[in-house]
């Protein structure tokens, strides 16, 4: 119930996603039409938002409801990003939806938020790192590559993915930054990405089924 309260913003007139599986890499640029309903904290306190968002996506990920906390976790991506500008806070909130996305077999969609994150890529432009030039997001020389959920999880550019997705090392700049909870979420969301192919192996029809 939590989650889907959380979503209503997206039913506005604004053309947001409808779907819960769109929001997979969703970050909206505006939630209402009209003024800000942030700009009292009295009547929309972004701290308390941020905070409810990352207690429910805990217990519903824990739970089996992945794919609801995905509008949910879009509002906390444009909180953190728009309104409060924290970086850490966008880094949870990604690290949370790639979670989502690796247990709804939203692989390449997972693989890229991971990757946004250790590239410091859609992160709020105050960290004192290396920036690439105006116009550009994140860090410079960052890692492409591509997941596709459509081919199989031998193909050679998904195993590609896979071995970047465990390889990744945070930059020692975000590594001062995120905390250690933030950072051993980042780890949580790439173990279940480099498991969520095992469990899409089962899912496949037996080639001779009885």
């Amino acid at each position: 119930l939590a989650a889907h309260l959380f979503a209503q913003p997206f039913t506005s007139g604004l053309p947001h996603p409808q779907r819960a599986r769109d929001f997979a890499t969703y970050t909206p640029r505006e939630l209402l039409p009209g003024g800000n309903v942030f700009a009292d904290p009295t009547e929309a306190d972004p701290v308390a938002v941020l905070d409810a968002c990352a207690f429910v996506a805990r217990v519903l990920l824990k739970n089996g409801h992945a794919l609801e906390t995905l509008p949910m976790l879009s509002l906390a991506q444009f909180v953190a990003s728009q309104v409060s500008k924290d970086a850490v806070a966008m880094a949870s909130a990604s690290a949370y939806k790639a979670r989502a996305c690796a247990q709804c077999n939203l692989i390449g969609d997972a693989v890229v938020l991971v990757l946004d994150v250790h590239h410091g890529r859609n992160l709020p432009d105050i960290l004192p790192l290396n920036r690439p030039p105006v116009g550009q997001s994140g860090l410079q020389n960052p890692v492409t590559v591509a997941y596709h959920d459509a081919a199989a999880p031998s193909d050679a550019a998904n195993q590609e993915a896979l071995q970047a997705v465990a390889t990744l090392e945070l930059v020692p700049g975000l590594l001062a930054l995120f905390p250690p909870a933030v950072q051993l979420l980042l780890r949580m969301a790439r173990i279940e990405i480099l498991l969520a192919p095992c469990s899409q192996a089962d899912e496949r029809p037996h080639p001779d089924p009885a």
